[in-house]
């Protein structure tokens, strides 16, 4: 979120206006696209998710536990800062 946009600044004449900057993702990237844009919206005009699992306390409904080890339990997860619906509920306020 800060290490590349600056490194591909450095390189090639891009813009740092908001409204010149988008993000997107393919499957899990989508959600990591959609996390940044929503936890930085000052920074992203808009993002994109192509096949990407959005709502990640839906995963919970097969507990899997690879998700309890990323994200610990789905109470954790439910309204933290890697829930995508508060993320979009705090960027709208």
């Amino acid at each position: 979120s800060e290490e590349l946009p600056a490194l591909a600044r450095s390189f090639f004449p891009l813009s740092d206006r908001r409204e010149d900057n988008f993000v997107a993702g393919l499957s899990m990237g989508g959600y990591g696209a959609f996390k940044l844009a929503l936890s930085h919206p000052d920074r992203y005009a808009a993002a994109a998710s192509l096949s990407g699992a959005l709502d990640v306390t839906g995963f919970y409904k097969d507990r899997n536990k690879d998700l309890d080890l990323i994200y610990g339990s789905v109470e954790q997860l439910r309204d933290s800062p890697n829930d995508l619906f508060r993320l979009a509920s705090d960027a709208a306020d």
